[in-house]
């Protein structure tokens, strides 16, 4: 079995934190030691091999954020806490911030300068971004806002669509 060596951009603090932490759980995983955020142990397992499974985890999201953020997040001292203090300062649930979130879903245009699949990806941001504020997007929402979003040129393409 060959393995693949994966970087991971380094968390500034700025940016989609929720798709860092999709790759940093991925990451965490392929090193086998995903769990140890959860701090559910199965009664089989040693505890030597739970300690480094700890230390491996904890190691590995210390090292992808910036010296900035490690500053904020530097005196944790388990995977568990690292990751919550991450979660809490950079995953935010506020009124004020879904808010903004679907101001920009329904504001949302393609830019004529990007291709067709730069703006799905931005569009597919905006989504999932209400999403993991725990707001509810049926597909129809979605569907109308899109077809909103398209510009001029694909006027037949909505036509049909509609």
């Amino acid at each position: 079995m060959t393995s693949t060596k994966v970087d991971i951009e380094i968390w500034n603090g700025k940016g989609d934190f929720t798709l860092w932490s999709q790759k940093m759980k991925a990451l965490l995983m392929q090193h086998k030691c995903v769990k140890t955020l959860d701090e559910f142990w199965e009664e089989e397992i040693i505890e030597r091999k739970r300690n480094k499974q700890i230390d491996t985890t904890w190691s590995l999201i210390f090292l992808h954020p910036s010296n900035s953020v490690i500053r904020e997040v530097g005196k944790t001292e388990t995977a568990e806490e690292i990751w919550t203090k991450l979660e809490s300062l950079y995953k935010t649930k506020s009124l004020p911030n879904k808010c903004y979130l679907w101001k920009q879903f329904f504001i949302f245009k393609f830019d004529p300068h990007l291709d067709l699949e730069a703006n799905l990806d931005r569009f597919n941001k905006l989504t999932q971004n209400l999403t993991n504020s725990s707001e509810t997007l049926s597909g129809e929402q979605q569907a109308i806002a899109l077809l909103s979003a398209l510009p001029e040129k694909y006027k037949d393409l909505r036509n049909a669509l509609e």
